[in-house]
């Protein structure tokens, strides 16, 4: 027995004995400023209503839907929602860029797993994203499953803090490097004939790009960071 409501023990008992793929990340902890709080339970809503998570979700995140309204038209829900929260947290940059396609498909992968935690769907995950320990046994708001970092995951999840306006600004500042040119990052998906991310950068997605998520985001990670919680100090090698 804990602290915990009844509802999260089970949660947390069932990870315990379930395998990684079908683990929950334990949420419950309110926090303003959670976009993605909102995002769960709007699509949460869908499926309580009826709606069937295949459709709801869509086979693959339409990244065409960051830069062509007929396609974010044509999406499943799932990518027009993740578009519209990389829209808005890439505001400034006008155009999409290779990080935006990243994030979008990043975000996607992590949200469908969360509405169908099948172990197809958790391994489309990139490995960074994957839940940690702390995420799976500690209440958390719903924005630190969206951290790229797993250390600073773990951190926010033992700190318990749900002021997460830092966060939303160090995420305006994430890049994503990519030596490649943006024209060939993606393909026209086999089955839906719309945009996708290339095999390439989808398996890079799971190794090189993971190494990638740095430049402007963890220096700008340890500034907020440390204006929030004061006395803090995190080094870009602690980060990792």
């Amino acid at each position: 027995m804990n602290h915990y409501p009844l509802e999260t023990q089970q949660m947390q008992h069932q990870n315990l004995v379930a395998p990684t793929w079908a683990m929950r990340t334990i949420t419950g902890t309110s926090a303003a400023d959670d976009p993605f709080e909102a995002v769960l339970v709007g699509l949460t809503d869908d499926l309580s209503a009826g709606m069937n998570v295949d459709h709801l979700c869509g086979p693959h995140a339409f990244v065409g839907a960051l830069d062509d309204e007929d396609t974010f038209h044509r999406a499943p829900k799932l990518s027009q929602v993740v578009a519209r929260v990389v829209q808005s947290i890439k505001a400034d940059e006008g155009i999409s860029t290779f990080t935006q396609y990243a994030m979008m498909y990043w975000y996607w992968a992590l949200v469908r797993w969360m509405l169908l935690p099948t172990k197809e769907a958790y391994r489309e995950i990139p490995a960074l994203a994957r839940p940690t320990p702390s995420q799976l046994f500690v209440a958390h708001p719903r924005v630190f499953d969206f951290l790229v970092s797993p250390k600073l995951r773990d951190l926010m999840c033992q700190d318990q803090t749900t002021d997460v306006r830092w966060i939303t600004e160090g995420a305006t500042t994430i890049h994503c490097d990519w030596t490649g040119a943006l024209v060939g990052t993606l393909c026209k998906n086999g089955l839906t004939r719309e945009f996708d991310l290339n095999t390439i950068c989808k398996v890079s997605a799971h190794h090189v790009m993971d190494s990638s998520w740095t430049s402007q985001w963890y220096t700008s990670l340890t500034i907020s960071y440390s204006h929030i919680l004061p006395g803090a100090r995190i080094g870009h090698s602690e980060l990792q």
